[in-house]
């Protein structure tokens, strides 16, 4: 049952998004034709101003899932949906394996923060950077608690140091989000 809805609610997700979509044209997503029946083609800006402000879309109960990202990122909220499953099951499968665990959760986290630094999914500049800061943070979190374990390889006593690397990290990553959220709003 649980496998079902695991699988059942990205795929519905998808399929919602679909849906719902503000297109171009009927015939040709990416086109719209003005006044003058002219093919035009349909952008991200236009896009987005349809998502803001046609009646339809206003109305429409789906539409949280595809509001701020760009057109060719508008499922980017399925994908993070995979992703948080992916991360869910090294931690349900290797929970007698700590050392595992954390270095299966670092590789999805290492990809996902990769993904989201080369996609910038979102519109806005800001939010592109503060997902990344958030999966960098995420992925150093991760890396120095392997360290802090006492299970790790490479050292043996740095405990009390990992856990000030962390909170360090976690500080600076989030001084950095909101300096740069200042700093963008200004403009």
């Amino acid at each position: 049952m649980l496998a079902g809805f695991v699988v059942f609610v990205p795929v519905f997700t998808y399929r919602k998004i679909k849906q719902n979509i503000p297109v171009g044209s009927t015939l040709d997503p990416n086109t719209f034709y003005d006044e003058d029946g002219r093919p035009q083609p349909y952008t991200d800006a236009m896009f987005n101003e349809d998502v803001m402000k046609d009646p339809r879309q206003v109305k429409c109960p789906y539409r949280f899932l595809y509001k701020g990202y760009e057109r060719k990122w508008c499922w980017y909220k399925v994908i993070v949906m995979v992703i948080k499953l992916a991360l869910c099951l090294p931690i349900i499968f290797l929970f007698k394996y700590p050392v595992a665990q954390s270095l299966v959760t670092l590789a999805i986290l290492l990809l996902y923060s990769v993904l989201s630094f080369l996609a910038s999914p979102f519109i806005s500049r800001t939010s592109d950077i503060m997902d990344t800061s958030g999966r960098i943070t995420t992925f150093l979190t991760v890396s120095f608690g392997l360290l802090a374990t006492g299970a790790c390889p490479v050292c043996d006593v740095c405990d009390a140091r990992c856990a000030v690397v962390v909170v360090t990290c976690s500080l600076g990553a989030a001084q950095r989000s909101s300096m740069s959220a200042t700093t963008s709003w200004a403009c």
